[in-house]
C-alpha cells in the first residue's frame, strides 16, 4: 500500500477521484464533485492523503455481485482519500506514520475531517464517505451521527458522521443508498439489527418483485423499501403526507432520538427520489415560512428552516430549505416543499414530499401521530384555561437513560420530584412532550412508546404513564381547574385523562 500527499484544491481532488475510465477533467465538471469540493472547502480542508490499493467492503460486495462477471475488466481495489484541516508537508506525514513524532500524530488526529472512497468505475466514483459535519454553531443540530474510527497507517482517526455514498445505478439506486445510510445508524442504536451492504439491500428488497429486473437496479418502491427494513430486523413507520401532516414535527420527533428519516419526494422533471434526513437548523430569527399549528398544537419544530440530508444525487449533509407551497392546490397535498441549496439547469431544485419512512426497533409501537393526538386532547382544555398565552409543545422520542441523563445535566430548573423520577422504572422507549408557556418549561407528558394508544384502542390502552411538573404554580392551577370545572374538563379529556392530569396512576395493569 502506498500513500500520496496532495495540497487540497479542486484540481487535486478531481485527479485523486479519477481512474482509468474517467479523466480528471471529466471528474471536475461533475455536479457531485463540485458539491464535494464546496463542502470540503466549507469545513476547512487543506490537505489530502491518498491511500492507494484500498479494499472497501461495500464496493467489494457490489463487485462480487455484478462487476466481476462483466466482460470489462473492472478493478477490484479502490483509493481512499483522507482530508485534513491542517496544512502540513509530506515530511510531517512520514514522521507520523513512522511513529517517531507524537506531535505529528496529534496534528493528524486533531485536524482529521474524514475520508472518501474513490471507486474505479466510469460513473459512480464517490463510494463510502465519512465526513465531519458543518460546524454546529447555535442553530445547526445533527442528532443522527455516530462515531467512526478509521485507521490510516495504524493511526486511529476518530470522526463523527454518518456514512454516505453516491448511488451506483447498476447495483444500488437512490432508495437503496438511502436505506444503507440509515442502517449505519440503526445498527448502532439497536442491538441485533443488521447493516447490510448496498447490493444485499437491493436483494433483500426484491423479495417483493416488480416487472423490472433487480440488477441493474431501477429503484425500489415503498413496499420494497419496507421489506428491506424488515429484513434488517426493524419495523417501518410509514407516513403518507398530506397538507394536514405535521411533517416537520414528525421528522424532528424521530431525529432527536437519533433515528434517520427517509423522505421520499417528487422532483419536478425528474421523478421520485429518496433522501436520508440526518439534521436540521433552528435559527434565532423568524424564518420566511413556519409549519402552522396542527389541531391547536403549536410545535417547537415549526422553528426549523432547513433540513440536512444525505442526497446521493448531490452529496452528504445537503441543505434543504423549507418553503411555503406554491399555491392553494399544492397546500392541500403537502404542508411545505423543500428547496435544494444546489441548482439544476440554473434553477433551484424543488422537492415535493410524498412519503416519510422511519426504520424503528420492533418494540417502538406508539407512533408520533398517536402521541400527537393525545396532546391535541390536552390542548383542548389548555386553550380554555390559559387563553391568549404562548404555548409551545416539544414532542420527541427518547429513552429512559437519555431522559434521566438530561434531567441530571439540565441548566433549567429541575422537576419538582427529581429524585423520584431518577429512581423510577420507566419504559425503555417513550415519547416526551414538553409544554412551555412564554418560554418557561411547565411540564413533560411521558407516553409509553412500547404500548399502543390510537383512538381505535383507547378503551383498552392508555399510553401516558407520567406527568413531570417543573412549575408548582402550574400544577396547582391545573388541579384547581379540574376541581372547579370537572364536568367540562371530563367532557373534553375523558375521565381517564382527567385523572391522569390530576396526578393519578390510571395505567391498565395486565394480569
Amino acid at each position: 500500500m502506498a500513500f500520496d500527499y496532495l495540497v487540497f484544491s479542486e484540481a487535486q481532488l478531481a485527479a485523486a477521484l479519477a481512474n482509468g475510465f474517467i479523466t480528471p477533467d471529466e471528474v471536475e465538471v461533475r455536479e457531485r464533485t463540485r458539491y464535494l469540493f464546496g463542502y470540503l472547502t466549507t469545513i476547512g480542508a487543506r490537505s489530502i492523503i491518498v491511500e492507494t490499493d484500498y479494499t472497501d467492503g461495500d464496493y467489494l460486495s457490489d463487485y462480487a455481485s455484478y462487476y466481476y462477471s462483466c466482460f470489462e475488466n473492472y478493478p477490484r481495489l479502490c483509493k481512499r482519500l483522507h482530508f485534513f484541516s491542517a496544512s502540513f508537508d509530506e515530511e510531517l506525514f512520514k514522521a507520523a506514520i513512522s511513529n517517531k513524532n507524537a506531535s505529528a500524530i496529534k496534528v493528524l488526529q486533531e485536524s482529521y475531517l474524514g475520508f472518501v472512497v474513490a471507486r474505479p468505475l466510469p460513473d459512480a466514483i464517490i463510494g463510502r464517505t465519512i465526513l465531519r459535519t458543518y460546524d454546529s454553531i447555535d442553530r445547526r443540530h445533527y442528532p443522527v451521527i455516530r462515531l467512526y474510527r478509521p485507521v490510516l497507517a495504524g493511526i486511529e482517526l476518530p470522526v463523527k458522521s454518518l456514512a454516505f455514498q453516491e448511488q451506483d445505478r447498476v447495483t444500488a439506486a437512490c432508495a437503496t443508498v438511502a436505506l444503507w445510510s440509515a442502517f449505519h445508524m440503526t445498527s448502532r442504536l439497536f442491538d441485533g439489527t443488521r447493516r447490510p451492504r448496498p447490493s444485499m439491500i437491493t436483494e433483500m428488497a426484491n423479495v417483493v418483485r416488480t416487472a423490472t429486473r433487480a440488477v441493474p437496479s431501477h429503484g425500489l418502491d415503498v413496499l420494497q423499501m419496507c421489506e428491506a427494513i424488515r429484513a434488517a430486523h426493524l419495523e417501518t413507520e410509514v407516513v403518507q403526507i398530506s397538507g394536514a401532516t405535521p411533517l416537520a414535527s414528525i421528522i424532528y420527533g424521530y431525529l432527536e432520538a437519533g433515528l434517520p428519516a427517509i423522505l421520499i419526494c417528487d422532483i419536478v422533471g425528474v421523478g421520485s427520489h429518496a433522501i436520508t434526513l440526518v439534521g436540521y437548523s433552528t435559527p434565532k430569527e423568524e424564518s420566511d415560512f413556519r409549519e402552522p399549528p396542527v389541531s391547536g398544537v403549536h410545535s417547537y419544530a415549526s422553528r426549523i428552516n432547513e433540513f440536512y440530508g444525505h442526497d446521493d444525487q448531490v452529496g452528504p449533509f445537503a441543505r434543504m430549505f423549507i418553503r411555503a407551497p406554491k399555491d392553494t392546490d399544492e397546500a392541500k397535498s403537502v404542508p411545505f416543499i423543500l428547496e435544494g441549496s444546489w441548482k439544476r439547469n440554473g434553477s433551484a431544485v424543488r422537492l415535493v414530499p410524498s412519503v416519510l419512512l422511519v426504520p424503528l426497533y420492533e418494540k417502538v409501537r406508539l407512533r408520533f401521530l398517536e402521541m400527537h393526538a393525545w396532546i391535541q386532547r390536552i390542548m383542548g382544555v389548555f386553550k380554555q384555561g390559559f387563553p391568549g398565552e404562548e404555548l409551545e409543545w416539544n414532542i420527541r422520542l427518547t429513552t429512559t437513560n437519555l431522559y434521566k441523563k438530561e434531567l441530571r445535566s439540565t441548566r433549567e430548573r429541575p422537576p419538582l420530584d427529581l429524585a423520584d423520577i431518577l429512581g423510577a422504572q420507566q419504559p425503555r422507549f417513550f415519547w416526551r412532550a414538553s409544554l412551555r408557556m412564554s418560554g418557561q418549561l411547565l411540564f413533560d407528558v411521558l407516553g409509553d412508546a412500547t404500548d399502543f394508544g390510537d383512538e381505535a384502542h383507547i378503551k383498552y390502552s392508555f399510553p401516558l404513564f407520567r406527568i413531570v411538573w417543573y412549575s408548582e404554580s402550574t400544577r396547582d392551577a391545573i388541579g384547581r381547574l379540574i376541581a372547579e370545572e370537572k364536568d367540562s374538563v371530563v367532557k373534553i379529556w375523558g375521565s381517564k385523562l382527567t385523572r391522569f392530569m390530576a396526578g393519578e396512576n390510571v395505567r391498565l395493569r395486565r394480569g
